[in-house]
């Protein structure tokens, strides 16, 4: 299976907000002043991150997190992100309400990899709108979202106080921050008159989608006792996977939000939950719809777990470079353990959802392949019931056992005990 090493290192400097740990020595979070040459904030701690704000000599910034060379900071009246403008209500001022909870707040008008967000706005929050490009507005942001600074460019008080001046200060300067640009408010379109309505035709199972309403109903993923094991009961998912579903959907937007804050709250048995409970709905729903969704599903926790790997990379470099070699032997070891996280469930069994493909030139023990997203694990049937050269070209759903195999690719063989193909995805 694919090493996530030197293919992700880019995605590190870009999608790592947080850090495990911090340097030995460098100044402790507190008040501190932007220096001589002014300041520029940056999404993360990557020089080559977008540039969200900034910031003039003198300036007063709340630092909140060190990781040298950079400072994570606070500034005055709030950065400059986007939202979509899906989750925001546009009057006829420049000041729009956030219509959803926990709308992400990123550095770039798009939901790449090159933006992950820098933090969430709460719903009913009112944000200023400082430009815009195409459905997605740029707005102030509140001032507890922060940013990337490096370290040489802020002046720390002697004594780490904050000067009796402070809040004078950082009102004013707050106060001259106003938006450079505001963007035009769209016009109010002309009313048209209503066109006479044609019979709808008769909706059927497959085109209701309830999905979107029933996530903003749905509690929050929780169970003190146990929650990797409890939270999405397999025997549960089958009898209502579009209930299940939605349940999933909703722990991974929880879920993605704390990692986008900091990378050490990953959790290892909660990744390997969700990961299973969309398997088992694509295992037990027909909806196309339930189908798509749990698809959507799937791929969020592989995106965190690819930028998780490439978080562990980089700080595994970053100790090494500090000569903090214990630690980076663990963040390595780690990085290892992750290639093996896959396609299992809270108890251990094999349920993975992928492509098969046939490589007898590779392996002639094991000619077939089960790939998704750059992993890959070599497939077995060694009852013979299942023939997997039936299933090439095919998007499947396997249940059965990993084995250890120290000749095999990976180190690991997926032996097939019920195998399940999958109808093709609905056009987006």
């Amino acid at each position: 299976m694919r090493s996530f090493r030197p293919a992700l290192l880019t995605c590190v400097l870009l999608a790592a907000p947080a850090a495990a740990q911090a340097p030995a020595t460098g100044p402790e979070p507190g008040p501190a002043f932007v220096g001589g040459d002014g300041a520029l904030v940056h999404a993360f701690y990557d020089a080559r991150s977008p540039v969200v704000a900034e910031l003039e000599a003198d300036w007063p910034v709340e630092v909140v997190e060190v990781l040298a060379p950079w400072a994570r900071v606070q500034v005055p009246g709030g950065l400059d992100v986007w939202v979509h403008g899906d989750y925001l209500e546009v009057g006829d001022d420049v000041v729009a309400r956030v219509t959803a909870r926990a709308v992400r707040a990123r550095p770039l008008p798009s939901t790449g990899p090159e933006s992950p967000p820098l933090g969430t706005l709460k719903r009913d929050e009112r944000v200023v709108l400082v430009g815009r490009e195409g459905d997605w507005w740029q707005v102030r942001a509140p001032e507890r979202i922060g940013g990337w600074v490096e370290l040489e460019t802020l002046e720390f008080p002697a004594d780490g106080r904050r000067p009796p001046d402070w809040e004078r200060r950082w009102e004013e300067t707050a106060k001259a921050r106003p938006p450079k640009e505001l963007p035009p408010v769209p016009p109010v379109p002309e009313p048209t008159p209503e066109p006479t309505p044609t019979p709808e035709p008769p909706e059927t199972g497959d085109e209701d989608d309830p999905l979107e309403e029933l996530l903003e109903t749905l509690p929050a993923f929780a169970d003190e006792e146990e929650p990797a094991r409890r939270a999405f009961p397999s025997e549960e998912i089958a009898l209502d996977p579009l209930l299940w579903v939605g349940f999933a959907a909703k722990a991974l937007e929880e879920y993605r939000d704390e990692l986008a804050a900091d990378f050490t709250r990953w959790d290892e048995r909660r990744t390997i939950a969700l990961e299973a409970a969309f398997a088992d709905v694509l295992w037990y729903a027909a909806n196309p719809r339930i189908l798509d969704r749990a698809r959507r599903g799937l791929a969020g926790v592989d995106a965190l777990r690819r930028s998780y790997g490439a978080w562990l990379a980089g700080e595994e470099r970053r100790l090494r470079g500090i000569g903090e070699d214990e630690s980076a032997d663990a963040m390595a070891a780690r990085l290892r353990r992750l290639d093996r996280t896959w396609g299992l469930t809270p108890d251990g069994e094999a349920l993975v959802v992928g492509w098969v493909e046939a490589r007898p030139g590779v392996h002639e023990s094991w000619p077939y392949e089960v790939v998704r997203n750059g992993m890959r694990a070599r497939a077995q049937d060694p009852r013979g019931g299942v023939h997997l050269g039936d299933f090439v070209g095919q998007e499947v759903v396997i249940r059965g056992r990993w084995r250890d195999r120290d000749d095999a690719p990976g180190g690991r063989v997926l032996l097939v005990e019920d195998i399940k193909a999958l109808p093709p995805s609905i056009p987006r």
